[in-house]
């Protein structure tokens, strides 16, 4: 990232590039993720956990674009601090599948981990 020399601030097309890049690699990340459908196969709640993230930083550029790089800088920031919350999600949750992976059977997660496709066949 380069920094404009008259205030040492980042200037709104660095944020933008990095809003682009990071959503390339949310993008990226949900396309090629490698969760076993043993391991944690409801796919969904992942997907609904990372638009907010996209969603700020896809906001944050149309803000900067707009002129408007107070309110970018805050969408950016708060989309990289959904992204840390989502990564460290993820860490738990494959911490989980490594330790103990039948905790997803417990009726009380059992909802939650498990997709809405019944897999028997009536």
């Amino acid at each position: 990232m380069s920094v404009s020399n008259s205030d040492g601030d980042i200037r709104g097309k660095d944020i933008v590039q990095a809003d682009a890049a990071v959503i390339a690699g949310m993008l990226i990340l949900l396309t090629i993720s490698s969760f076993s459908p043993f391991e944690f196969p409801n796919r969904s709640m992942f997907v609904s956990l990372i638009i907010p993230a996209i969603v700020l930083f896809s906001v944050s550029a149309i803000f900067i674009l707009n002129k408007k790089l107070v309110a970018g800088k805050k969408l950016a920031r708060a989309g990289f601090w959904w992204l840390i919350g989502f990564m460290i999600f993820l860490m738990v949750i494959n911490i989980i599948n490594v330790t103990s992976p039948s905790v997803w059977q417990d009726p009380i997660f059992e909802k939650i981990a498990s997709s809405n496709i019944s897999t028997s066949v009536q």
